[in-house]
């Protein structure tokens, strides 16, 4: 692996602690489906908030053990189209649990992401196609960093969880978000993945750094000038 982006693979599960016993499992060519279904499932609690406490994912596990054979045959090379495979198995959750494109993404993103952090380095190359997961931070750092051809920030959707799959040329859908994350680890040779892994938790630190500065007056951040965005982020 990478040796950079080794240390945010290691940074980001720093801030997952409830998937210590998951994290103590290892993801090689051939493994049981049972390490799918559990990030997939750890996937579905990155968007259960989203799920008004339905206990969605838990209701069919015949369609959970079908997307994650699915997954798995993906891993281990039995078939090379990744996103065929991925917006199959993610209309397999919108049918079966009646959920919105975006929350079904968001859960195969991130279980792809939590099974990329037990993956043997022999499969990593597995994951070079893998999409960057959509949720919030991520759609903010889109908005603040890719721009389009005409040279315009990226818009960002109001609630990612009610995503739109879309076309790659409609704004504020997932494929349009897709086309462009693509394009940009193009240019910067990097993949999907790994751009999630270097921004997230950044993001995610500037984000509550914001939202705490707005807490204080003008007055009150005049006369404690110590107090700066760098300071907050990186402390």
């Amino acid at each position: 692996m990478d040796k950079e982006l080794d240390v945010w693979v290691d940074r980001f599960k720093a801030t997952i602690n409830k998937e210590k016993d998951f994290l103590g499992k290892k993801l090689s060519k051939g493994s049981d489906t049972e390490i799918y279904i559990q990030a997939i499932y750890l996937g579905y609690l990155d968007a259960s908030r989203t799920f008004d406490g339905q206990d969605k994912v838990n209701k069919d596990q015949n369609t959970v053990k079908e997307i994650a054979n699915s997954m798995k045959r993906y891993i281990d090379g039995l078939c090379n189209d990744f996103d065929s495979m991925f917006y199959d198995v993610c209309q397999k959750l919108c049918d079966n649990y009646k959920m919105k494109f975006g929350q079904a993404q968001k859960i195969i993103n991130m279980a792809c992401k939590y099974l990329f952090c037990v993956a043997d380095e022999g499969i990593k190359d597995r994951f070079d196609r893998c999409h960057m997961p959509l949720d919030g931070t991520m759609l903010e750092w889109i908005h603040r960093n890719i721009k389009d051809e005409n040279n315009k920030y990226l818009k960002k959707v109001s609630t990612w969880s009610k995503l739109d799959e879309g076309e790659d040329n409609t704004a504020c859908t997932y494929r349009y978000y897709k086309r462009y994350v693509e394009k940009y680890c193009e240019d910067n040779g990097k993949t999907p993945l790994q751009l999630d892994f270097e921004n997230w938790v950044v993001m995610t630190q500037i984000l509550a750094a914001e939202n705490y500065l707005k807490t204080f007056t003008e007055d009150e951040l005049k006369q404690n000038k110590h107090i700066t965005m760098m300071q907050l982020v990186t402390t």
